[in-house]
């Protein structure tokens, strides 16, 4: 009887670890890259080999912030909102969000919760008047008898 409750928790459980587990690899990915910042502006290298060095970082930069957008593209995919080639580039089969890209995919989300919310309320609204008109005129024929 309950093993489908069972299962749902069970479900919901290693959604909660992956979840954590996401998060410390963020966290443990953040600390390396500043680490290693700080390791290529303390050293003695001329502006060529830092700028060298800091291009070799650029597929941890870019694995981190896949990581952290992963989220918000999962909310425009549910939303059916396609990204622009201008807001983002290429990252494997997926798309990796330009820090305009990320504004944009905010005020996009903002729009189409909004539009949700306006679609409830024209639904609801109708409907709600209609069933109050109704108490209404059978509370005033009653009344009146």
């Amino acid at each position: 009887m309950f093993e489908r409750f069972r299962q749902r928790r069970i479900i919901v459980d290693a959604m909660i670890q992956i979840g954590q587990n996401k998060r410390e690899m963020i966290k443990m990915l953040e600390q390396q890259i500043d680490e290693k910042y700080g390791e290529i502006f303390r050293s003695d290298m001329d502006g060529k080999g830092r700028a060298d060095e800091i291009e070799r970082m650029k597929p941890s930069r870019d694995f981190l912030h896949y990581l952290k957008q992963e989220q918000l593209r999962e909310k425009l995919l549910h939303a059916g909102i396609k990204i622009p080639d201008e807001f983002g580039t290429p990252y494997n089969d997926d798309v990796l969000l330009t820090k305009k890209g990320e504004e944009w995919a905010s005020i996009q989300l903002r729009k189409y919760g909004e539009q949700r919310m306006e679609f409830w309320v024209k639904l609801v609204m109708p409907v709600l008047s209609l069933i109050v008109s109704i108490v209404a005129l059978y509370i005033s024929t009653h009344n009146h008898k």
